[in-house]
């Protein structure tokens, strides 16, 4: 069963389907693999596992999910010892999760709050990248992306705003997709910022989050700001041999400065969209820096807002880290969250 937890999503759903290989005997080497070596990685915050269902797209496959997602009963602590431990309340993109019949192994490492970029937490410890313990794993999904790194994991879910998603993806060498805001309801699942945040997932391909993005997409009525839409039915383009699609390229890419190594690899997949039927047309995005400048400022003013009664009145149990992010949103004038709202 060893070399089972190296497969990526869509192969052990394959074996799966075929019977060739059971859901218990998976969920088992899978537990066995995270107990070996979990104790040097540190990407959970609690082992929970909760066995597949045996229908639907993910019967039977392990999944693990950033903690800020409420459900059965247990309260997401958002990386944070300030939250309660229990919750009435079910996240819409679990319980999505679970009627597509994954197993659930528990809960994943992040930044206090999601206010990092690093995977250090002060109060469950800092989360190691698996190719190099002695390196970040990016944050502030890095307990999502360090899990899949790993093989622990064959997909997760995880939250953006301004990279969390997409920064440990990166620096942990797993595939992370920061999807359409509001494909993928946020019912139940803490906020940093409620006009930004994305739920996401992550996986070793990019076949296998299409997959799982799928599970978890669509409209929820519990969620005003979700899209009235059917899921993005990504895995069938995913599979798809011609991608009837158009892709920008920004001319700022041309004036960046990037490692040899880095656009290579981005001009390599370029030419390989190409090669499958992509239209590529030249766009511009702005003026960046002013662009992010003003991202900073939305996610500040929400972050402080949303979290400041317990800045307040629970001080003491925060990380300075945390800290450090989150007050400089009250900072933030009224008129520049304005700006910022009306330039986006």
């Amino acid at each position: 069963m060893t070399g089972l937890v190296q497969q990526t999503l869509a192969a052990v759903r394959r074996q799966l389907r075929n019977g060739e290989v059971q859901a218990e005997a998976l969920l088992s080497a899978q537990l066995a693999h995270i107990r070996k070596h979990e104790g040097v990685i540190n990407s959970f915050i609690e082992l929970d596992p909760r066995a597949g269902g045996a229908t639907g797209a993910l019967a039977g496959v392990p999944l693990a999910n950033k903690d800020i997602f409420h459900y059965g009963g247990r309260g997401a602590t958002a990386g944070s010892r300030t939250f309660p431990a229990q919750s009435n309340m079910e996240a819409t993109a679990i319980v999505r999760q679970r009627n597509a019949g994954a197993a659930l192994l528990g809960v994943l490492n992040l930044d206090e709050f999601a206010a990092g970029g690093t995977g250090e937490n002060a109060h469950y410890g800092r989360c190691k990248n698996p190719w190099d313990i002695r390196r970040i794993t990016g944050g502030s999904s890095g307990g999502s992306a360090a899990a899949i790194a790993a093989r622990f994991c064959f997909g997760a879910l995880g939250s953006d705003a301004g990279g969390s998603i997409r920064i440990p993806a990166a620096l942990c060498g797993v595939v992370g997709l920061k999807p359409t805001y509001g494909l993928v309801s946020r019912h139940g699942a803490m906020a940093r910022t409620w006009s930004m945040d994305c739920i996401g997932p992550l996986a070793r391909t990019a076949e296998d989050c299409a997959m799982l993005l799928d599970a978890v997409a669509g409209l929820d009525p519990n969620d005003g700001s979700s899209l009235d839409a059917r899921p993005a039915q990504g895995y069938a383009l995913a599979k798809a041999e011609r991608l009837d699609v158009r892709i920008g390229l920004p001319v700022e890419f041309e004036q960046a400065e990037l490692a040899p190594a880095m656009r290579k690899a981005i001009d390599r997949a370029v030419a390989l969209l190409r090669d499958l039927g992509a239209r590529t047309v030249t766009t511009q995005l702005g003026d960046i820096d002013r662009l992010n400048a003003l991202q900073q400022v939305i996610v500040k003013s929400e972050g402080a807002s949303l979290l400041g009664p317990v800045l307040r009145n629970r001080s003491d149990d925060v990380s300075v880290e945390a800290k450090s992010v989150l007050e400089e949103g009250f900072l933030v004038p009224a008129t520049r969250y304005i700006e910022a709202l009306s330039v986006r």
